[in-house]
């Protein structure tokens, strides 16, 4: 979308200084001379407007595409950070509990499992927020 906007831009700009040209070669001694050159000024005008029009909408449309290139990115990195910490963090703390939780059972440990099972509850709980607000 962008480059024929770029080219009816060029182009409208190419034709606007030919048609100055024009109407500044045009014998305005001649009786119909100031009307064609008020006709050809006018339409000069016309392209200026069209050619002012077309830049405008070629910059709003390259800020729309920096924007959504920039969004793009930016969920690209979310992805990737959530995956990170999915992959590393939350399977680790996952395997730690499993296995903290397994200690429980055992009397002489059970104080201690309790506390690791408590601190890793709460550190996967807390890796689920980070995720989940990514």
């Amino acid at each position: 979308m962008l480059l024929p906007l770029a080219l009816l831009a060029g182009s409208a700009g190419a034709f606007l200084f030919g048609a100055f040209v024009i109407a500044v070669r045009l014998d305005v001694s001649s009786p119909r001379g100031p009307i064609y050159a008020a006709g050809t000024a006018l339409a000069a005008l016309v392209l200026l407007l069209a050619a002012a029009l077309f830049a405008h909408r070629l910059r709003a449309a390259q800020r729309r595409h920096e924007q959504l290139a920039t969004a793009r990115a930016l969920a690209e990195e979310r992805r990737r950070m959530a995956a990170d910490v999915h992959d590393l963090i939350m399977q680790e703390l996952s395997f730690a509990l499993t296995n903290a939780r397994a200690l429980v059972d055992d009397p002489k440990l059970a104080p201690q499992a309790r506390a690791v099972v408590a601190a890793a509850e709460r550190a996967l709980g807390g890796a689920r927020d980070v995720v989940a607000n990514l």
